[in-house]
């Protein structure tokens, strides 16, 4: 029988995360060959096998550049990918985030690269240089700056790009039910008390009376994973959740944070039950101007109506509109169309809106690190990369 060791040193060192796997292989070529006759020939195909296999697999080192605003830092990508994937790390080349305009050095890394990790809204202008580039990263989990700046005949890309997912739910899911509690229970009322150093419980209890969660009805207007997230919180404050969905979801499929899932057509429904409405959709063709017009005008409890998906659900006029109308109370909104917020926009000082910077959900860089790394190594063994952009869809 024959083993094949040559390098075994070099291999050691340089890929010791693979050599258990390796060595695994051959634990099991051993066992087969005692537990079943074979011959000489068949017993060193196997282990030729396994050696070419493996010592593929070992040799695969694609060239990577990561340009991202979260590379630096003690938490910065970097110092993550140096911590968690020293492999990886090995193999990138940083370009800074701020170089203006880009060193031929770093224009050359492009050129070369195979895999590219990055922040979307620099992707457009680098469209004719990553000649090689197979695979993108974005830091973000959008895709609109890059669908919009870029021309509709350079789509899809020769590449494939994956989008930052799985990481966002928790933080707006945070977001949505601090805003849900501050408005039920007056918070800024108190605040604003409390700098004039008044002790206002008789004017609280007369006019700024609350009512529990429990039992009251969020409709979640996209019902992916992360509105999945925000269901899930607003279930443990035992809430009736109704998901919005664009096809029917198999029962199978179905998540315990949602009390019931309605398909699109049924929106009429889905805003006449709720008492807080909150948008996690995506700005694609489909959702532009989706709560615009009279569409909330089906509202019949007043709800509070949370935006953390896309500024350009809904115009700024239909919203000024509702809140005038009654349709609802109050408006909660992290994304703008235009972003930043302009300055002579009028929602600035109505006090039935609260504006908050789009910041529900941040990126970090150890999220960004962990499902670069997770997507690194399906890349490597040529399986599905996670979250792959939907060119039909754009998102």
């Amino acid at each position: 029988m024959h083993v094949y060791l040559g390098c075994g040193a070099l291999v050691l060192r340089m890929f010791p995360e693979s050599v258990g796997l390796l060595a695994s292989q051959i634990r099991h070529g051993i066992k087969v060959s005692f537990s079943k006759s074979s011959s000489y020939s068949s017993q060193r195909n196997f282990y030729s096998a396994s050696r070419v296999s493996m010592m593929s697999t070992l040799a695969r080192s694609p060239s990577v550049v990561v340009y991202s605003e979260c590379t630096e830092g003690p938490k910065g990508i970097k110092e993550c990918l140096k911590t968690i994937s020293p492999k990886i790390f090995e193999g990138c080349t940083f370009v800074d985030r701020n170089e203006e305009p880009l060193s031929d050095e770093s224009v050359e890394s492009f050129r070369k690269a195979e895999i590219v990790l990055m922040d979307t809204e620099r992707l457009p202008a680098l469209m004719t240089t990553l000649e090689n580039v197979k695979w993108v990263q974005s830091t973000w989990a959008g895709v609109d700056a890059f669908i919009n700046k870029i021309d509709p005949a350079l789509l899809p890309p020769k590449f494939t790009l994956t989008r930052l997912a799985g990481v966002f739910g928790t933080h707006m899911a945070e977001y949505v039910i601090g805003h849900i509690l501050a408005h039920e229970r007056s918070f800024k009322f108190l605040w604003e008390a409390q700098q004039k150093k008044e002790w206002a419980l008789d004017e609280y209890s007369a006019t700024k009376g609350y009512q529990l969660l429990a039992g009251r009805t969020i409709s979640v207007i996209g019902a992916g994973d992360i509105g999945t997230e925000i269901g899930k919180v607003c279930k443990a404050f035992n809430m009736r959740v109704i998901g919005l969905v664009r096809r029917d979801v198999p029962k199978e499929q179905r998540n315990a944070a949602f009390d019931e899932y309605r398909l699109t057509e049924e929106l009429p429904y889905v805003l006449e039950e709720a008492d807080f409405i909150v948008n996690v959709l995506p700005s694609t063709e489909q959702t532009m101007g989706f709560f615009s017009g009279n569409t909330l005008s089906h509202c019949k409890k007043k709800p509070v109506f949370i935006n953390v998906g896309r500024g350009d659900v809904i115009d700024e006029a239909s919203l000024i509109n509702a809140i005038k109308e009654g349709w609802i109370c109050h408006a909660v909104l992290d994304v703008y169309k235009p972003e930043p917020l302009p300055k002579e926009s009028p929602i600035w000082t109505m006090p039935e809106v609260t504006i908050t910077p789009h910041v529900s959900a941040q990126t970090h860089a150890p999220e960004i690190t962990g499902l670069f790394a997770d997507n690194y190594q399906r890349y490597i063994n040529g399986e599905t990369l996670r979250h792959q952009i939907n060119w039909a869809a754009k998102y």
